[in-house]
């Protein structure tokens, strides 16, 4: 008996023709996934519990470390210096411990957060997003404001301001071919959006300052200064001048691609100019309000309490 009709049968067609004439490169096996994440896809990843206790024990040591250590010694230096000092020293002394209360306020809102979310982990089971992505190594403002501080709140404004108006909701457009509505309509909302959300943010932030000083007249007429309204605001245009000098080199970079080296010591140094340019920010709009009505004094006291650190 002929047991040939059994066996498997063997393809002797050849390849087509566009296959055949591939280089070998190219014709070779597709390449296996990589397991490195991407920082889109490491942040969309959900914060567990044990995400959050780890973040909550590194946040509460560097909260710590501020009110124990470096702002009773930047305190000392201005308490030694108002015998008649150089004014350049005084300024200095006050860039120093504002960028401390800008660590310190980065550590207690990271430590509540993360509290809070071990909570709904535990107890409730949930998985919560991240509220915060080492804020503190930005390249950029609009690096720091959408993808590393307060992610939770960013979205929230993204989902509510930001996208009814990119998406048109809020105005009337007449009957456009899609190629003409991208070309001059979608450039200027997204600058309109930028705007309101952060008009938003400084409008909340103002009423958050007007809560934490008080109900009294006086308190009120130094509270209200709309220092903090007009700090959130000026970030709108930086951010919005950001995207379109990005979107130009990085038509450039496509072009005349450059090494690691290149990358990373450019990096480092769009960090360290947004961090001047954003503590330089700060100092002219949003720490005058805290000193004049003495939340930095009353903020530190209460959270040295609550740690049971004793006041130098």
């Amino acid at each position: 008996m002929n047991n040939t009709s059994h066996s498997p049968r063997v393809s002797l067609r050849r390849a087509p023709r566009e296959t055949r004439h591939r280089p070998r490169r190219e014709r070779c096996t597709r390449r296996p996934k990589t397991k490195t994440k991407t920082k889109r896809a490491r942040r969309a990843d959900p914060h567990t519990a044990r995400d959050a206790c780890v973040g909550f024990a590194c946040k509460l040591a560097l909260l710590s470390w501020c009110v124990s250590f470096a702002l009773p010694a930047l305190e000392s230096a201005s308490h030694h210096e108002d015998g008649g000092t150089n004014q350049t020293e005084r300024r200095l002394n006050t860039y120093a411990k504002n960028a401390t209360y800008a660590v310190a306020l980065y550590a207690c809102l990271g430590a509540l957060f993360d509290l809070g979310a071990v909570v709904a982990a535990v107890a409730f089971g949930a998985t919560l997003a991240r509220h915060f992505d080492l804020p503190f190594l930005a390249t950029s403002f609009g690096d720091f404001w959408g993808a590393r501080w307060n992610l939770v709140a960013g979205a929230s404004l993204r989902d509510a301001v930001y996208a009814p108006i990119t998406e048109g909701r809020f105005f009337r457009v007449r009957k456009k071919t899609a190629e003409e509505l991208d070309a001059k309509t979608k450039r200027s909302r997204r600058v309109v959006g930028v705007f309101a959300c952060f008009a938003v943010s400084g409008a909340m932030h103002e009423f958050v300052l007007w809560a934490l000083v008080g109900r009294s007249s006086e308190s009120q007429s130094n509270a209200i200064g709309w220092e903090w309204f007009a700090f959130f605001l000026s970030q709108a245009p930086l951010v919005s001048l950001e995207y379109a000098a990005r979107k130009k080199k990085t038509a450039r970079e496509k072009k005349n691609p450059r090494g690691a080296v290149f990358f990373v010591a450019r990096r480092a140094a769009q960090n360290g100019a947004f961090l001047v340019a954003q503590l330089a920010l700060a100092n002219a709009l949003f720490f005058p309000p805290v000193a004049r009505n003495a939340l930095d004094a009353r903020i530190v006291a209460d959270v040295r309490r609550v740690l049971g650190v004793q006041t130098p």
